[in-house]
C-alpha cells in the first residue's frame, strides 16, 4: 500500500461514523514508463467508440507514477461526504514515498467535439468543458487537503499541477511512444478564467496545464 493509499485510509475512516462498514482503499496503478489515460464511463457512451483505441491523455515518463482513478474512490466515500463534492478522473503522484515526492497532478479528461471546450457552444456545459474541468480538479483537490496529513502530501510536492486531457472526435491514433513528449500547453484568452482559478485554490499554488492528444504530458 503506497503512501498516499494509506493517508486517504485514514482520512476517509474520520469521515465515517463508528457504525459505517469501511470498504477497501483503492488501489492506485503504477506505471514505469509511457502510458495513457482514458476515461471508460465516457467510452461507453460514445457513439464514435467503435475502432477507437479509447486513448485521452498520453503520458510520458521514464520515472514510476501512481495513478488512482477518482471514481473508485467516490464509490467507497460516505454519502455525506461525496453530496456535492465535483470529482475529477484521476490523480496522479511519484511512486516513491512521502518524503521524496516532487510531483502531483489531479487530471480530468475530455474526448468529444471542439465545441464542447469553450463557453457558450454547448447547452449541457454553458461554461465550458475547460471551466467545469478545472472546477472538478479544485473541488477534488481542495477536498483532500482538507485532511491535515493529506494537504502536508500535497504542500511537499514541488510541482502541482491541474491536466486538462482533451482528444477531439476521430482524431488518429497514435502510439504514445511516438507523441511529442513535451506537453501541449496552450493559453488562449477563452481559458484565462480557468487558469486564475487555478492558481486561486486554497494557496496551494496548482498551474494548470492543456495536452492535446496526440501530444504528451511530460511528467
Amino acid at each position: 500500500m503506497t503512501v498516499f493509499e494509506q493517508l486517504l485510509g485514514f482520512h476517509i475512516r474520520n469521515l465515517c461514523s463508528a457504525k459505517q462498514h469501511i470498504a477497501p482503499i483503492p488501489s492506485s496503478r503504477q506505471h514505469s514508463s509511457d502510458f495513457s489515460l482514458t476515461d471508460p464511463l465516457a467510452c461507453a457512451s460514445c457513439p464514435s467508440s467503435a475502432g477507437c483505441d479509447h486513448r485521452v491523455l498520453n503520458v510520458a515518463t521514464n520515472t514510476p507514477v501512481d495513478v488512482f482513478a477518482i471514481d473508485e474512490l467516490m464509490s467507497i466515500l460516505p454519502q455525506s461526504a461525496k453530496t456535492g463534492l465535483k470529482n475529477c478522473d484521476y490523480m496522479m503522484c511519484d511512486g516513491i514515498d512521502l518524503y521524496a515526492v516532487r510531483r502531483i497532478a489531479f487530471c480530468d479528461l475530455n474526448c468529444g467535439n471542439e465545441a464542447y471546450i469553450n463557453p457558450g457552444t454547448s447547452s449541457k456545459y454553458p461554461q465550458g468543458k475547460r471551466e467545469y474541468a478545472v472546477g472538478q480538479m479544485i473541488g477534488m483537490a481542495t477536498f483532500l487537503s482538507g485532511d491535515d496529513m493529506l494537504s502536508h502530501f500535497i504542500l511537499t510536492a514541488t510541482s502541482r499541477r491541474f491536466v486538462f486531457g482533451v482528444r477531439i472526435n476521430n482524431t488518429t491514433p497514435v502510439n504514445p511512444a511516438a507523441a511529442s513528449m513535451k506537453a501541449f500547453m496552450r493559453t488562449p484568452s477563452s481559458r484565462a478564467l480557468s487558469l486564475q482559478s487555478a492558481q486561486r485554490i486554497a494557496g496551494l499554488g496548482f498551474s494548470y496545464v492543456e495536452v492535446r492528444y496526440p501530444a504528451a504530458l511530460n511528467w
